[in-house]
């Protein structure tokens, strides 16, 4: 880890083309995964997601509902030379508003055995069984327990019909999120992560997705994956549960929790989840803690009445100091009596290396010509 920039707002209200915008300095060379998360909710029409300044990275979300909050994430590999100032930003359109809370941004430097993909020209998709899309492979001598990271948008030109999306490791199917869109086009954001023990030999993390009528069709935008080695992060600490757990209260459940001791240090901590509703006028609420302090919450209410189609991807990250241990908790709960679902729940916690850390501060701009 070589440099970190995490910006937990409260949530505060942004409106007509408004930016908010994080930058950073990185004093070493090399290549980089810059990823960001932040909680966006209370939107009216749309909220879009960029970075770096490049259309690339551009993605667009919309609610169902005002009172809605989504895990907003993205992940890029970045060259750096020399020094090179980086910034992710969220626009929010002049006709519309969004809240945006819990913002972070932070950069984890790529070493020998890490691996990365990206697709900046998705293709469409019309199969109701599932196709491959972005793809990574690489071979390895001998085998190694990775961490797995993929983020992306899953967009559909029809409302009322389901899309899939998937990771595929090896062959088998993680963090399954199925989901429709409220907005033809405008797409539904997915983050996972996931701890994987990787055998010698060829290798092949993919995403996959499909759709649920024939002639519709289904893109994955600004997808990418990366693959990095367990040893080059250190004595991360880590607790995952895949199983479905269920609730109807209204008060915060616990789903998974991670307690263990820490070393005193800073360290990047990461989790991500998949959620459903079983109703169309009900939400479920999911947030993820450590040490008391919320660094993500989602909120999603249901389109269609059985909860397999309202699924929604939970992702969360925060830069904290442990001082000597971490109580770390995935929470879900249903607004109003419908049922509730949680799985593919994990949280890592990924200790930093103090002598490589370099903070500078936050900016917010407001305005588009302010920026580029």
């Amino acid at each position: 880890m070589i440099y970190q920039e995490d910006d937990a707002l409260s949530s505060v209200t942004y409106t007509s083309d408004d930016y908010i915008y994080q930058n950073s300095f990185l004093t070493e060379d090399g290549t980089y995964f810059l990823l960001y998360n932040a909680d966006i909710g209370n939107m009216t029409g749309r909220t879009d997601i960029s970075g770096d300044f490049e259309t690339d990275l551009y993605t667009e979300i919309a609610p169902k509902d005002a009172t809605d909050f989504y895990s907003a994430n993205y992940l890029k590999a970045y060259d750096v030379v020399d020094q090179i100032d980086v910034g992710n930003y969220i626009d929010v359109p002049a006709f519309g508003s969004a809240d945006i809370k819990n913002y972070s941004f932070c950069g984890i430097k790529k070493q020998d055995g890490d691996y990365y993909s990206a697709d900046f020209t998705p293709p469409l998709h019309t199969s109701t069984s599932y196709e491959d899309d972005l793809s990574l492979s690489f071979d390895l001598t001998e085998s190694a327990s990775y961490v797995i990271i993929a983020t992306g948008i899953c967009r559909s030109n029809n409302t009322s019909r389901n899309m899939g999306t998937k990771i595929v490791i090896n062959g088998s199917s993680y963090s399954e999120m199925i989901s429709r869109d409220v907005t033809a086009g405008v797409g539904r954001p997915y983050g996972m992560i996931e701890r994987v023990t990787l055998n010698a030999g060829t290798n092949t993390i993919k995403f996959q997705v499909k759709n649920y009528l024939t002639n519709q069709l289904v893109q994955l935008i600004a997808s990418k994956i990366i693959a990095i080695k367990e040893t080059n992060l250190g004595n991360i600490i880590t607790a995952s549960d895949s199983s479905t757990s269920t609730t109807t209260s209204a008060s915060y459940t616990n789903k998974l929790n991670l307690t263990d001791s820490a070393d005193n240090k800073r360290y990047l901590i990461l989790s991500s989840a998949v959620g459903s509703i079983a109703s169309t006028t009900q939400s479920i609420g999911i947030r993820t803690t450590v040490n008391g302090v919320t660094i993500g919450e989602t909120l999603n209410e249901g389109i269609v009445t059985f909860g397999g189609n309202n699924e929604v991807s939970h992702f969360s990250m925060r830069v904290m100091t442990l001082v000597d241990s971490i109580d770390a908790n995935i929470d879900f709960y249903s607004s109003s009596g419908a049922t509730a679902s949680l799985s593919d729940c994990i949280i890592l916690a990924i200790p930093l290396s103090e002598d490589k850390v370099s903070i500078l501060g936050k900016t917010k701009i407001l305005g588009k010509t302010s920026i580029l």
